[in-house]
């Protein structure tokens, strides 16, 4: 008997109500974003955008900092870096935190 080949996945090219919400979603966010940084500019002036590189350099750096060292392989640097989070920072912050590097540690396997 012949073996039958392995089925080759394909894409489905339909959007669920959830895809079409969390589109939504963005988009208000975006619109929203966009509106307010102009009237923070029309405000205050050109500067805002300095402040907004600033803040996204920033954001940038943390975001690589948490991200470090579960691509090193030293989950309990992380774990541990958020559990300080927590105490220090917003808990709910700490547990986004937590949730991620909980996912980023199932994929690896």
């Amino acid at each position: 008997m012949a073996a039958s080949p392995p089925a080759v996945p394909t894409l489905s090219r339909t959007l669920r109500s959830r895809h079409v919400a969390l589109i939504s979603i963005g988009g208000i966010i975006g619109a929203g974003l966009f509106v307010g940084s102009s009237a923070n500019i029309a405000t205050v002036g050109p500067a805002v955008l300095v402040s907004y590189l600033v803040a996204g350099v920033l954001m940038f750096l943390v975001m690589r900092m948490l991200a470090a060292p579960t691509e090193a392989g030293h989950l309990l640097v992380s774990v541990a870096s958020a559990l300080v989070m927590a105490k220090f920072v917003f808990g709910a912050i700490a547990l986004g935190v937590l949730a991620a590097l909980f996912m980023a540690s199932r994929r690896r396997v």
